[in-house]
């Protein structure tokens, strides 16, 4: 710091001070795919691809540290008297009073997957198939149930048609249906509907075979969003995409600008992969926070059916436009909600020479497809109509951004950053702890024009 700044120096603590506050991915919780993430109370409850005959529960209180729900993982579901095989892709929802798993199964000796649904008193199971046969009568291959249940109570299935016996043109190819459910969830009403096909040039970099898979809904501000991975999981390219309609059912689009939400990330160093296929995702809430949990391959040089637990915050922009804030490698706060713990900023007034609302809207802008989110400017000028008591900020800047900048708080203390000191990690930010203390005001001023996703003031 010039030693002729009016300002003084912002005492920073050290990272070890405030680590128990961040997660990072990939979590550990690795020999998974098509991870979903369920809390209740305190608990988070894992489920996944990967038991064999049935599935597992990985349960932990604390989603920095999987690795004891790995040692302690549970068999909740040990199978159904229709499928010896190839069960994958569970959903487990609270569905009025019971717990119901949604997932998709080998039907018969050949190759043949059908959907299946089972019900439990717990989220740990057991889970029990009451049908003993598929959920639906489909003539052809159907994985990767979702439910969805609308505002007015009904419930609606999702699933994807897998690309085994769906010949279109010059590829095999897996597309997305949707068909509203009986109250009971047991039938279905009406005929299942086709809502997207793998068209855009994202979607068709794995030759013959191609995906739309891993189908999830979400409901925003009156629209339908219907998420969706594409490519195949064993590659580099593996991506969450989404398409938007006005009734459950469709018909859906895609919005070009806005895909894919999720991809693969290289190295700004080297070129080299560093996030391999990131996809089969799911959404769960923790407060007022979203976030996504979705797979990884573990061996990024030779990608293979072992994969890893991965989890980012998502949202929707003002505009209604969705995001996922991954795949982030670097520490991200864990939920605010589980930390006690709020993002001051929201309560501030904020002034700056760019458009200020995309300081707040949730997105660090790690994917590509969020660069028209990026806040552009030189000044930032925070202040509150009473004091708060914070203990750190966080700064959320471009990946390939550079130069310097500094944080002054109250017009008193003065804390200065460079961002090649931060890394290149996607999801990396400038953060610094401090004891304690009230704030009233706080500029951030950069020395140079800066591109930023996100600024949080935490306390």
């Amino acid at each position: 710091m010039s030693s002729n700044s009016p300002f003084t120096p912002l005492k920073a603590l050290a990272p070890e001070a405030y680590s128990h506050r961040f997660f990072r991915n990939p979590s550990g919780l690795s020999d998974l795919g098509d991870p979903m993430i369920y809390k209740e109370g305190d608990t988070y409850y894992c489920y996944a691809t990967g038991a064999g005959k049935g599935f597992y529960v990985y349960r932990t209180k604390d989603l920095s540290d999987w690795s004891r729900a790995d040692a302690e993982k549970t068999l909740c579901f040990a199978g159904n008297n229709w499928a010896e095989c190839n069960y994958w892709a569970p959903e487990m929802y609270k569905y009025q009073d019971k717990y119901v798993l949604f997932y998709s199964a080998q039907y018969g000796p050949k190759y043949d997957l059908r959907l299946g649904i089972a019900f439990a008193d717990s989220p740990m199971g057991p889970f029990v198939d009451p049908l003993g046969h598929p959920l639906l009568d489909t003539p052809y291959c159907a994985i990767d149930a979702h439910l969805f249940v609308d505002d007015d109570g009904t419930p609606y299935l999702f699933y994807v048609r897998d690309n085994y016996d769906n010949i279109i043109g010059d590829h095999k190819v897996s597309q997305t249906f949707g068909v509203q459910l009986s109250p009971d969830l047991l039938s279905p009403v009406g005929e299942p509907v086709l809502l997207t096909t793998p068209q855009e040039p994202w979607e068709l970099l794995s030759g013959y075979f191609i995906w739309n898979e891993g189908v999830f809904v979400l409901k925003n501000k009156g629209k339908y969003h219907l998420f969706f991975s594409a490519n195949y999981t064993s590659t580099h390219d593996y991506c969450v995409g989404v398409a938007v309609a006005d009734s459950p059912l469709g018909p859906y689009s895609k919005l070009r600008q806005n895909n894919p939400l999720l991809a693969p990330a290289s190295s700004l160093e080297t070129g080299k992969v560093i996030v391999s296929g990131p996809g089969h995702h799911a959404y769960f809430t923790v407060g007022d926070e979203l976030f996504t949990s979705y797979h990884v391959n573990a061996d990024i040089e030779n990608p293979t059916m072992i994969r890893t637990l991965c989890i980012d915050r998502a949202g929707f922009h003002t505009d209604g436009t969705a995001y996922i804030c991954g795949g982030t490698q670097a520490r991200q706060l864990l939920p605010l909600q589980d930390l006690g713990l709020k993002n001051l900023l929201k309560d501030a007034r904020i002034l700056s020479d760019g458009n200020t609302g995309l300081l707040t809207d949730g997105d660090i802008c790690v994917a590509e497809t969020s660069s028209l989110y990026l806040w552009r400017g030189k000044e930032i000028r925070i202040s509150w109509p009473e004091a708060v008591k914070a203990d750190m900020m966080m700064i959320h800047h471009r990946r390939a951004e550079k130069g310097t900048g500094r944080i002054i708080i109250n017009e008193q203390y003065e804390y200065r950053f460079n961002f090649a000191d931060i890394g290149s990690l996607p999801g990396a930010a400038v953060i610094v702890g401090f004891e304690p203390m009230e704030i009233t005001s706080c500029r951030i001023v950069f020395d140079q024009d800066t591109c930023i996703g996100e600024i949080l003031v935490v306390g």
